[in-house]
């Protein structure tokens, strides 16, 4: 029910048109007073005032005047009512604010269509609004993620910058790993479910404050501003390594996972591409690192979700073997994934606690020589060139287990999963010749009592 408030000091004026209101099917208040209906109006925030021009302590213009500079009842519409009929009376009624006119004596058929029409205006200005407002918004967001696009991210950053000069602030860029392999092997639409996955998480551990867009197919950009520490911005980009590491997707096979670059703005940085490119830097030393860890441009370290965790060093150019060996060991192991013998010993320096290193000698002319290259350098590498992936240790660098041929990823991964069951058993100290000859034994003299069982129940 639509609310009208009368302000008129003529009793007989407000009872007419209270009475011809409710029997239209309106909520009529009033009152007789220009200060009184300020405050009425206030309190009862009507959808219409019909307002008379010539009121005691204040006038009608002068009450318009002031509620059209309140910011809480200038959207209200009013209309004037007048005995005055002067066309230059109404022009300065129109002028300050008034929507339409009723001149009296009233009549009631026209109090009945200027109120409607009124109404109705106001109602279609109002969607007219609230559309522009919508498409507005729409303007500004990524239409897959409703995070902020790139544009609007750009724009909002920089005006941050500019606003809060001598404010610490951080940018956080996130990059989906294997995003290409995600599509290739499981289609665009489990890729879009990933980038609408990582938009969610986003939006749910960062404040409302922070802006947070989507500024490519797999990458994504948080800043935060105003931050008292630098360490608040460093936790966020190890809880979202975290995150990802951790949660299980309900739709992807196995676990998407993030890389980030972090970057402050804390000396003078007052422009969004500037900072960006450090960050961007950042994230691409990540990446060489290793998959879901952050690198902070102009440190040294790098952090990945959980420090104390034992790395796994994977040598191949194949997405297929690297995302295999990824889905079958990283819930127990950092994996990384290098493409040259230079990336190895960057890592071997960089990392604290690498457990094995996994080696594709499927191509002896290329990726084989490259890593034969590397261990040759160490005087206690042995490996075999006929095996087509083999596992070494990165201190005393021993051959683990080769794998054989495999026709497809889940066959290889399978492999994986169990070679790594057994490294569990046999990798808890260092490893040593005696050791291994006493595992491999055991495990001949386990499948030999097996095979005896079966052949006997046979028979």
């Amino acid at each position: 029910m639509k609310k009208i408030l009368i302000i008129d000091d003529e009793i007989h004026i407000v009872e007419l048109l209270k009475f011809n209101l409710e029997n239209n099917g309106y909520k009529v208040d009033y009152s007789y007073d220009g200060f009184d209906g300020y405050l009425k109006t206030k309190e009862f925030q009507p959808d219409l005032i019909l307002l008379d021009w010539m009121l005691p302590n204040i006038s009608g213009i002068d009450l318009l005047k002031k509620i059209r500079s309140d910011e809480t009842l200038e959207q209200i519409p009013v209309i004037m009512l007048t005995a005055k009929n002067m066309e230059e009376d109404k022009l300065e009624g129109l002028e300050d604010g008034a929507d339409d006119y009723i001149t009296k004596p009233l009549v009631r058929e026209v109090i009945k269509a200027r109120v409607s029409n009124v109404l109705i205006a106001t109602r279609k200005y109002a969607e007219i609004q609230k559309k522009n407002r919508e498409l507005s918004e729409l303007s500004e967001l990524d239409q897959m993620t409703g995070l902020y696009n790139k544009m609007t991210t750009v724009n909002k950053i920089n005006q941050q910058l500019h606003e809060h000069k001598n404010h610490i602030g951080a940018i956080i860029v996130v990059d989906m790993d294997d995003f290409k392999y995600i599509n290739d092997s499981e289609g665009h639409l489990i890729g879009d479910h990933a980038i609408r996955r990582v938009s969610r998480i986003l939006k749910d551990n960062f404040r409302k404050e922070d802006i947070i867009g989507r500024i490519g197919g797999d990458e994504f950009v948080v800043f935060l501003n105003d931050i008292p520490d630098k360490e608040i911005a460093r936790r966020k980009a190890r809880d979202i390594i975290r995150i990802f590491k951790v949660k299980k997707s309900t739709v992807i096979k196995g676990r998407t996972t993030v890389s980030v670059g972090l970057a402050f703005a804390d000396n003078g940085t007052n422009d969004y591409k500037e900072l960006f490119d450090r960050a961007d830097k950042a994230l691409a030393e990540a990446k060489k690192y290793g998959k879901a860890c952050y690198h902070e441009y102009g440190v040294d370290d790098y952090g990945t979700y959980e420090e104390k965790r034992e790395s796994v060093i994977v040598y191949s150019k194949s997405r297929t073997i690297c995302h295999a060996i990824d889905k079958a060991i990283s819930s127990k192991y950092n994996v990384i994934e290098v493409i040259s013998s230079d990336e190895i010993d960057k890592v071997i320096k960089q990392q604290r606690e690498i457990r094995i290193i996994i080696a594709d000698l499927s191509n002896d002319e290329d990726d084989g020589k490259l890593i034969m290259d590397y261990l040759d350098n160490n005087k206690d590498a042995k490996l075999a060139k006929s095996a087509s992936m083999t596992v070494i240790m990165s201190n005393e660098i021993e051959i683990i287990f080769k794998t054989p041929n495999y026709s497809s990823e889940n066959e290889f991964r399978h492999c994986v999963e169990e070679n790594m069951m057994t490294f569990c058993l046999i990798m808890g100290g260092a490893m040593s010749t005696i050791f291994l000859i006493v595992a491999y034994l055991v495990c001949v003299i386990v499948a030999w009592i097996s095979y005896y069982n079966k052949t006997k129940n046979l028979s």
